[in-house]
């Protein structure tokens, strides 16, 4: 799981981390929606694909429309990020264009050296499963072990952690505004840009109201940051615990729960990372 660093006390970032325990992606994906599962392991985090190929198949694991819930996220999500120095701001910006199938190649051509560089979100959505409804649908049901894919999480030695999205924030673009270093706005070679767009032949639409600033906006939604939640297993492979950050919390409804009955506690995601930063999930192979 690659990863880059970023420094503390940006609102957007701290918001997300701390609301939501939301983990941000370097590379941002339209295919990654809740209930995609996640395995982890040491510092290591890669996409396994849907739920439903991994669990035994009765009872049918059966999602209705009404299971996922869509609504626009806070305000504070569309925010400009604290601004960051060139070089980072490029490889930001860098795998954001990854996201639309744009190289990052030739890029800093558009920006003066000197620049500083920050970024805001353009109409965030919050696409999520309550949880309380994703215990259910997890009630009585059971890992499929002679899928060969679930071995990862049954390693005497060494299992990795079974996660699930639970929701996802979404975009169809996102706005970069220069600056210099005595806060002055810096021009944006916005034709350079425009080039690099045309060379992907990428279905995105590069516009600009000021020499200072470029915004992006794809045909499709691109999820930039997740939440996910952490299964526990018995030694059957039943799924018996749903769990967030902080203190474990086992969901209502799940089969096996000491906690069945009893008022459900809110949670919030896994952080895959201890510090905030972007991250690159993993292939599933490997």
């Amino acid at each position: 799981m690659g990863f880059i660093g970023l420094c503390d006390g940006d609102p957007v970032v701290e918001f997300l981390r701390s609301t939501f325990g939301a983990n941000i992606m370097r590379i941002p994906r339209a295919s990654l929606r809740p209930p995609e599962v996640v395995a982890a392991r040491q510092g290591r985090a890669k996409t396994m694909g849907q739920l439903a190929d991994i669990l035994a198949e009765h009872p049918p694991f059966i999602m209705d429309v009404a299971d996922l819930h869509e609504e626009q996220a806070p305000p504070v999500l569309a925010r400009k990020t604290r601004a960051v120095g060139f070089n980072l701001g490029l490889e930001i910006l860098g795998g954001l264009l990854q996201g639309f199938g744009i190289s990052k190649a030739g890029l800093g051509a558009a920006f003066a050296p000197q620049s500083t560089i920050s970024f805001n979100f353009h109409d965030v959505r919050r696409v999520y499963m309550e949880p309380n409804r994703l215990g259910r649908l997890l009630q009585g049901r059971a890992l499929d072990r002679a899928n060969p894919a679930t071995s990862v999480y049954f390693d005497v030695q060494d299992p990795w952690r079974l996660l699930l999205i639970d929701s996802v924030l979404t975009s169809p673009g996102f706005t970069v505004t220069a600056k210099r270093s005595n806060a002055e706005s810096a021009h944006v070679d916005l034709p350079t840009i425009q080039q690099l767009v045309s060379d992907a032949s990428a279905k995105v639409t590069v516009s600009s109201s000021a020499s200072s600033e470029v915004s992006f906006t794809g045909e499709e939604r691109l999820t930039f940051a997740f939440t996910c939640l952490e299964v526990s297993l018995d030694e059957n492979g039943r799924m018996v615990g749903l769990a967030g950050s902080g203190a474990r919390t086992v969901i209502q409804g799940l089969a096996g729960s000491s906690a069945a009955g009893s008022a459900p506690q809110p949670v919030t995601g896994v952080l895959l990372s201890d510090e905030p930063g972007l991250l690159d999930l993993d292939p599933a192979s490997g």
